[in-house]
């Protein structure tokens, strides 16, 4: 790691180094500091959307690495049983809200994974939670309607539903 990192500055040397870790899995990033490892942006997947209380966390780690973060995806854990549309959007809105009681300036970004399903890759009755992820549906890989988790999402963001249009253009 530390010649990777040691490479990526000098033929990137104004780029942001990201270090991306999978929900609490933070111990990683104690042995970076401790192998003197250093890096700009600390990213986060955090998929278990329980209620542990993700505000204290990112509170934590900022006090603890002193280092700006962002949520580089978020979603429901539709690879653990089956997926409920309706917990996914509660899921997704408990998050949300607890991302907006977040007081920090180093919380850069929150993004969900991901927009559209991914229809093509459910085979039969055999269960792929990662064809479910998106928060639109999809039917032969083609858009279809948004999911309860989209006009959640939207309501949050936006203040309320906006109006679907869909518009396809020729692309040359």
């Amino acid at each position: 790691m530390a010649a990777a990192t040691e490479t990526f500055r000098r033929v990137a040397p104004d780029a942001k180094l990201v270090i991306n870790i999978g929900s609490r899995h933070y111990p990683m990033l104690d042995w970076y500091v401790e192998a003197g490892i250093d890096w700009d942006i600390i990213a986060y997947d955090i998929y278990d959307l329980d209620p542990w209380n993700h505000a204290d966390f990112f509170s934590e780690m900022e006090e603890r690495y002193g280092k700006p973060y962002m949520v580089a995806e978020c979603n429901y854990p539709a690879n653990s049983g089956k997926y409920v549309e309706s917990e996914q959007a509660n899921l997704l809105r408990l998050f949300i809200e607890q991302m907006n009681n977040v007081n920090s300036d180093k919380l850069l970004a929150v993004i969900i994974y991901e927009l559209m399903d991914e229809s093509t890759i459910q085979e039969g009755d055999k269960w792929n939670g990662e064809a479910h992820f998106g928060i639109v549906n999809t039917v032969n890989g083609k858009p279809g309607e948004p999911k309860e988790a989209y006009r959640t999402v939207q309501k949050l963001l936006c203040g309320g539903e906006a109006e679907i249009k869909r518009v396809y253009e020729k692309i040359d």
